[in-house]
């Protein structure tokens, strides 16, 4: 209860300030009490409007809780805060976010705020505002002349009241006449400053919004572009999946083909080409494991009846193997027979050769030592030979060069 209280006090103390002692035609806001100013300042440096706002909320919920017939009130006291909340922040501000004035709900929502909040601001709060949807910002509209009559107001403060003269004869001098000239001249050359800056201000505000629209119209030029773009791209990767679709096609037709040549007997509905990728994989692979599968039992049950075929044969060929085999082991041993004797000939004959040879050479053993033993001596050089012999082919090669 102490922050709607104290909310509600504020804002009756700010419009006590404000708008209490009035003003006639163009005078200026008289000087407000202390006892307001003290009030008007404690509260607005202290205690931020939004939080007085929220505390009041809050406290209005609560009391709604406790007393649950006094819910009838609730919403017509949750209008006089925000009454008193947008009064207060168009003295303060020039704007204020519109989501700020949905005070006390946890989350912001918008419907809430179109339904309920902005008709209340336009139709009852008689608060002059502009509502700008686009940026989510309220402007209030005589927050300017306020600051100025604010202005005007400490401006009156801060001026000396002098004494009315008394009457008598003024003494005007040329002096006086120049300063009272070039006092009049500096008031036209300042209300010359004036009117051109605020032709100034007019001409920029109004080529501000002349770029502004400018903007606008070529950012909608931009958007019709980028639709047009995207539009182009849809349409190029729809002609460009339909492409790839009839290559996959011909792949697809391709390999069914191969498949037929490879596996013998292999055959695939050719309706199976017009599938998507994931299920012709998954179909032809189901198709070919089938027929692969066929195709093995086939073999082998081809492959144990030639076994049974062949096992069958052999048991018949056995006696007939066995009488062969006896027969060339026969064979086998006689030719090893003849084989050893024919050997055992032959080196028999080697080996009195090698006698007779041995018996002839044994005459010639003094005369082949002798021999060698020359032949020996002969062939030795001394090493006075070799270097003689060195020294003269050294010579023969300078002479050469």
């Amino acid at each position: 209860m102490l922050g709607l209280r104290s909310f509600l006090v504020f804002n009756q103390l700010q419009r006590g300030w404000r708008f209490g002692n009035g003003f006639n035609g163009c005078r200026f806001f008289r000087k407000p009490s202390p006892r307001y100013k003290h009030w008007t300042d404690y509260y607005g440096t202290r205690c931020p409007m939004k939080i007085l706002a929220r505390q009041a909320i809050k406290q209005l919920s609560i009391i709604v809780q406790k007393d649950p017939s006094l819910e009838m009130y609730e919403k017509p006291l949750r209008k006089v805060v925000i009454q008193r909340y947008l009064e207060c922040m168009a003295v303060r501000t020039t704007r204020v976010e519109a989501s700020s004035l949905q005070i006390g709900e946890n989350e912001a929502s918008e419907e809430v705020y179109i339904h309920e909040i902005e008709p209340y601001i336009l139709n009852e709060s008689g608060i002059a505002v502009e509502i700008d949807h686009k940026t989510g910002f309220i402007s209030f509209s005589n927050t300017t002349k306020m600051r100025v009559l604010e202005a005007f107001d400490g401006l009156a403060e801060r001026v000396d009241f002098h004494p009315p003269a008394l009457r008598r004869k003024i003494d005007i001098r040329p002096e006086h006449l120049l300063r009272a000239h070039d006092r009049s001249s500096i008031i036209h050359r300042l209300q010359h400053t004036c009117e051109e800056t605020a032709e100034a201000r007019r001409q920029s505000a109004k080529e501000r919004e002349e770029a502004e629209r400018e903007n606008a119209r070529l950012e909608r030029i931009q958007n019709e572009e980028k639709k047009k773009e995207a539009v182009r791209l849809a349409q190029e990767a729809r002609g460009l999946a339909e492409y790839q679709e009839h290559i996959n096609q011909n792949r697809r037709k391709v390999v069914l083909r191969r498949l037929k040549e490879k596996y013998k007997g292999f055959d695939a509905p050719p309706a199976l080409t017009l599938r998507a990728s994931t299920d012709f994989v998954q179909e032809l692979t189901t198709l070919l494991t089938a027929h692969l599968k066929k195709t093995t039992q086939q073999k082998t049950a081809d492959v144990t009846k030639m076994n049974h075929f062949e096992r069958a044969c052999r048991e018949l060929e056995i006696p007939k193997r066995k009488a062969i085999e006896l027969e060339e082991l026969e064979q086998h041993k006689a030719e090893r027979a003849a084989a050893r004797e024919n050997f055992l000939i032959q080196h028999r004959k080697e080996f009195e050769k090698r006698q007779l040879d041995n018996q002839i050479l044994k005459k010639f053993i003094k005369e082949a030592a002798v021999f060698a033993e020359q032949t020996q001596m002969k062939g030795k050089t001394s090493k006075r030979d070799e270097q003689q012999m060195l020294l003269q082919q050294e010579r023969e090669r300078l002479q050469g060069l």
